[in-house]
């Protein structure tokens, strides 16, 4: 098949970073034999930064290239000028994607605060299937972290984009969804959707990849920290007020002033580096490493224990790609979310479940599982052992029969 992508977010192969969803199914698509471009934006999300001065082609391989749409940029997650350039995105998309041979199928993903404008339009253009990934919550996420008193306003003022978005799910061909309650909300907006193909496709990473990058020489002198016989807690990730940071901050101000022989190592950044910072002036068993490329931090998590999926308790995250990255690393996890990475660190014995912000219970957490060598070492290995299950190999299996599905139905 001749397979379009389209979505303005995520990182893209020649970037250094880990693989996001979309080049993973890109690649997978290409190496089955179908054609397959991916139209995203030329202002990179994750980096605030642009990728080309206009539209330009890259050529992942033979059969699977990126088309970079000319957008406007951002400085900050939220605000107007985001939405700006999810809209200049979506009419540049149409405009363009008009003008192209037609595709057999639109796998896609955008902001629904566009109304779900340029996918579904090329898609009855063209007439092709179209797929659609949910792969959050918005406007929902928005609203539920808005005061009380406020959200009534915000729900009388999103009701265009939710009438126009069940409109779009009456006509999609299938759906798709990086969790079972993300696919579960999709299927509650357009009930339809229940008697058309649908699966939960969870994010995944190559494990065999992602774990001969651990075996690689480091860029950084990690002697520091392997010569160290203390109990190692890693946190990779966004240094930002929807993280735990301030409570992982204060666990380790706490234990700095007992006896443990534990040291955090944070690496990321965000709004609160300066934070961070500033405590591990303080703190002989606190690391700040700043922003790391995926080769060095999977060295990092080759000498790490235990890592921590700290999230905020108003974060809607329900499978984080820290739980990939630290099964694939075998690492001892814990974490704050209630959602469906809890169940399945339960499941496989893997972790140890803490409430959001609360100091206590994160400390509790930590001593639990580093109370013996024989139960950190449990966890580990159930961690390890679990990987593959979650692995973009199987994954992609999943996503071809399901769009074999999609493309056979009607």
């Amino acid at each position: 098949m001749k397979i379009w992508l389209i979505n303005p977010y995520g990182t893209i192969p020649s970037e250094k970073w880990r693989d996001y969803s979309f080049s993973i199914i890109g690649k997978y698509l290409a190496d089955q034999g179908h054609e397959v471009v991916w139209w995203t934006s030329n202002f990179s999300h994750h980096f605030k930064s642009f990728r080309s001065s206009s539209f330009q082609e890259i050529n992942v391989n033979s059969r699977f290239k990126i088309n970079l749409i000319p957008t406007s940029g951002y400085k900050n997650n939220i605000g107007l000028r985001r939405v700006l350039r999810d809209w200049i995105f979506s009419i540049r998309m149409y405009l363009i994607g008009r003008k192209q041979n037609s595709p057999d199928l639109i796998l896609y993903y955008e902001s629904m605060l566009c109304l779900g404008f340029s996918a579904p339009a090329l898609s009855k253009y063209h007439n092709c299937k179209l797929v659609y990934h949910q792969m959050d919550l918005w406007p929902e996420l928005i609203i539920e972290n808005l005061p009380l008193v406020l959200r009534p306003v915000f729900k009388f003022f999103f009701q265009p984009v939710f009438f126009v978005r069940k409109k779009v799910f009456k006509n999609l061909d299938g759906v798709m969804a990086l969790a079972k309650p993300y696919l579960d909300s999709a299927i509650s907006v357009e009930p339809g959707l229940k008697n058309k193909p649908n699966t939960v496709i969870y994010n995944g990473i190559n494990v065999c990849e992602f774990r001969s990058k651990m075996s690689e020489r480091p860029s950084m002198d990690l002697s520091r920290f392997s010569s160290s016989k203390n109990i190692k807690i890693i946190f990779a990730g966004t240094l930002g007020p929807t993280y735990d940071i301030e409570n992982i901050l204060k666990v380790a101000k706490t234990l700095n002033d007992s006896d443990k022989h534990i040291t955090f190592i944070i690496a990321g950044d965000g709004p609160l580096r300066e934070k961070v910072m500033n405590e591990e002036k303080k703190l002989k068993n606190l690391q700040f490493l700043g922003k790391l490329t995926s080769k060095d931090l999977c060295s990092i998590y080759k000498i790490c224990d235990i890592g921590l999926a700290a999230y905020g308790s108003k974060s809607n995250v329900e499978m984080p790609d820290k739980f990939y990255d630290y099964t694939s690393s075998g690492l001892g996890i814990i974490c704050s979310l209630r959602g469906e990475v809890m169940h399945h660190i339960v499941e496989n014995d893997c972790g140890i479940i803490y409430e959001a912000g609360n100091s206590d219970s994160l400390l509790n957490a930590i001593e639990e599982m580093s109370s013996s060598k024989e139960i950190l070492n449990k966890y580990k290995y159930n961690s390890f052992q679990c990987a593959y299950e979650y692995s973009s190999e199987r994954q992609n299996q999943m996503l071809g029969k399901f769009l074999k599905k999609v493309s056979r139905d009607g």
